[in-house]
């Protein structure tokens, strides 16, 4: 959760993505879940907000229950644009709508978001690869509207580094954050990050255990 971030503790990660950000391509952010690719994106647009016009936007990636349709293009219509409905034509079906849409939707995103930075999480699909996903037709219409493309994904991207653990220091400052009980030694607390191989998620959930707790977990 966004309230256990460790300040500091991907400053490089968030500096690497601002750097890819600049080429004006899509960027990607992978590793395992709950290691912390979705907290580094925030903090990226946060950033991105300060700087930016056109400001930063965080959605999550739509995978469609027809799977004869695009997730790209199902997520483009799953989009909370405010007070914006889309009215059908008479005698248009379904499909046909859908695709309306659609088109009206890259319209507006191309005519009023083209420079802003729009974080797409979770860009899987089970089942299909990364490169199965960025060859859909409307995933690569995505890359031609100027939008500033940031996804997290659990596949490897090849050429981009993986999000890794963090250190044990910043991941002691995160328990730490809410274990305040001192009889519970850094020790203690090393040793439980060790047994969990210092997974960032599963970290914050035992430090939130241990300072919840009504009697004493040892």
């Amino acid at each position: 959760s966004s309230e256990s971030f460790v300040e500091g503790s991907r400053t490089a990660e968030i500096d690497n993505v601002i750097r890819r950000l600049a080429i004006n391509k899509p960027t990607f952010l992978w590793g395992c879940g709950g290691i912390g690719k979705s907290e580094i994106s925030i903090k990226v647009a946060e950033e991105y907000q300060n700087c930016s016009p056109k400001g930063a936007y965080f959605i999550h990636y739509t995978v469609p229950s027809n799977k004869d349709h695009e997730a790209m293009e199902e997520t483009v219509l799953r989009m909370p644009f405010s007070g914006y409905k889309y009215e059908p034509k008479q005698g248009m079906s379904l499909e046909e709508q859908r695709k309306a849409e659609y088109k009206a939707r890259i319209h507006i995103l191309r005519e009023h978001y083209a420079g802003a930075l729009l974080v797409i999480d979770n860009f899987d699909w089970a089942g299909k690869t990364w490169e199965e996903l960025t060859a859909e037709k409307s995933y690569l219409e995505m890359e031609t509207i100027g939008l500033n493309l940031l996804f997290t994904t659990r596949s490897e991207v090849p050429g981009t580094p993986e999000v890794r653990e963090l250190s044990r220091e910043d991941l002691l400052r995160l328990m730490r954050r809410w274990v305040t009980d001192l009889r519970i030694t850094d020790q203690q607390l090393y040793d439980l990050i060790d047994a969990v191989d210092g997974h960032t998620l599963t970290v914050d959930l035992i430090a939130k255990c241990l300072s919840r707790s009504r009697r004493k977990v040892t």
